[in-house]
């Protein structure tokens, strides 16, 4: 048994409080550091996970728009798409957004930039 490392129970109160203190002096910059990195750690993903949560919202609710001017032919719309695929380009709602944008495209009989955006939403 390690007993220089190790506070023995048969140690007086006043020894046990210097081991103590000796274990501190020698790891307590190693504790409060790992303490502080973990508090970072789990704040720093909730934080993320805030981010990723809020730009998922941002995305929808720019795609619902999009889709309610698709569906009503404004002219906005294809402007829109390119500013959500711009914004949001790693969603699932920038893959949508260059689906409608291919259809407006097509609409305008520009099947080369309609195919342009297919390829974008492919890879």
């Amino acid at each position: 048994m390690n007993e220089g490392r190790v506070v023995n129970v048969h140690l007086s109160e006043e020894e046990q409080v210097e081991a103590l203190k000796k274990w501190w002096k020698e790891n307590g910059k190693s504790v409060v550091a790992g303490v502080v990195i973990g508090l970072g750690a789990v704040f720093g993903w909730q934080a993320w996970e805030k981010h990723q949560r809020t730009s998922a919202e941002d995305a929808s609710a720019l795609f619902e728009q999009l889709s309610y001017n698709v569906a009503n032919g404004s002219t906005l719309a294809e402007q829109q798409a390119r500013d959500l695929i711009q914004e949001h380009h790693g969603s699932v709602y920038a893959v949508f957004a260059a689906l409608e944008l291919a259809r407006i495209k097509v609409g305008q009989g520009d099947l080369a930039a309609a195919r342009t955006q297919l390829q974008w939403a492919l890879n």
